[in-house]
């Protein structure tokens, strides 16, 4: 954030002044849940092109500007617990329940993602926010790669100085109208592929494939995020930042550093407890006991799974719902660290 200060001078104020004018004057105007639409970004871009401040091979991606703008009114970086980490990127995803996505915790998140790769590239971590596209009238959700490639990167801030901030950060979208991860994506490649005014002999069904193979583990991790009952540890749950009025109208005043959130503290402890219980489960000395035991199941792991619900009258509209790793018949939840949620008796 302090090189896009420095390359772009009064970002923030740009920021800050689209969003008092959103949809005055015939201004565009976005949902609640976007931050601001990268046309913003687009527009200061164009704004230090025009005057010859940037050269525009030095100019950030359009995608990165508009994620690292995004996040740091919030600031939220999401470490996992290590066991529930491993259980969520494993899940398999059929279909993109696109609800869901408009339940981020924040505007933009950053998920740490230790152990994961994209196209055998190491994987940082990554910014995630939701996008409204102006023209189109339609939601997408944005991805920021951040690749863990410190030596390329240094190597880069050294001759391109603070332009070079976008070395190893890639920009993706994903185009929330389509019903699947890999439709998504495809979209996504063709629409990039009509854009760029070429396309012959690309196969964009084996490249969207792949693509949607690297990504799922993140998408994974995003989701749980917005489900309802995600562990965050503590009492207070992420939330989106409140503006205040000043002399010159309402804003939005960043933290003063990265709030951390330790994601699934509890449920990871509950994890390995049934993962010990499943691979020695206690031995009863009574029969009666005994057959009691045999007729139940042993402590085991339910794998996080998409569930299909039927709702409404005659149930004939179907919802999609992720649910977390669930351990099954474990008895000695209340060893597990404890969650304090204060009371306002007043």
């Amino acid at each position: 954030m302090r090189n896009l200060g420095k390359t772009y001078p009064e970002v923030w104020k740009f920021y800050d002044e689209a969003r008092q004018n959103r949809g005055k004057n015939g201004a565009s105007s976005w949902p609640d849940w976007c931050y601001c639409p990268l046309s913003v970004s687009a527009d200061i871009i164009q704004q230090f092109v025009e005057t010859g401040q940037v050269e525009i091979e030095k100019v950030l991606d359009i995608g990165i500007l508009g994620a690292l703008a995004t996040w740091r009114t919030g600031q939220g970086i999401y470490r996992f617990d290590p066991d529930l980490f491993a259980s969520i990127v494993d899940t398999p995803i059929d279909k993109l329940p696109v609800e869901v996505l408009y339940h981020l915790p924040e505007w933009c998140v950053y998920i740490e993602t230790p152990g994961l790769q994209w196209f055998k590239n190491k994987l940082a971590g990554v910014f995630v926010h939701l996008e409204w596209d102006v023209k189109t009238e339609q939601p997408e959700l944005r991805l920021v790669l951040d690749l863990d490639e410190e030596e390329p990167r240094n190597l880069a801030l050294q001759k391109f100085g603070p332009a070079a901030q976008s070395f190893n950060l890639v920009a993706l979208p994903l185009h929330m109208t389509e019903p699947t991860l890999d439709l998504a994506i495809a979209a996504m490649l063709e629409e990039a592929i009509k854009q760029g005014g070429g396309g012959q002999g690309q196969s964009v069904p084996n490249l969207s494939q792949e693509l949607a193979q690297s990504l799922e583990p993140v998408i994974n991790l995003v989701l749980y995020l917005c489900t309802a009952n995600a562990d965050f540890g503590i009492a207070d749950r992420p939330t989106y930042p409140r503006p205040k009025k000043t002399k010159k109208g309402w804003r939005l005043f960043p933290p003063d550093r990265p709030q951390n959130w330790d994601v699934g503290v509890r449920l990871g402890a509950a994890l390995r407890a049934a993962k010990t219980a499943s691979q020695a489960p206690e031995q009863s000395t009574s029969n009666q006991l005994a057959e009691s035991e045999a007729s139940r199941l042993s402590p085991h792991l339910r794998r996080a799974h998409w569930h299909t619900y039927r709702v409404g009258e005659g149930r004939t509209v179907s919802i999609l719902k992720w649910l977390p790793p669930t351990p099954i018949n474990i008895d000695y939840l209340d060893e597990l660290p404890a969650a304090i949620h204060p009371v306002n008796l007043a």
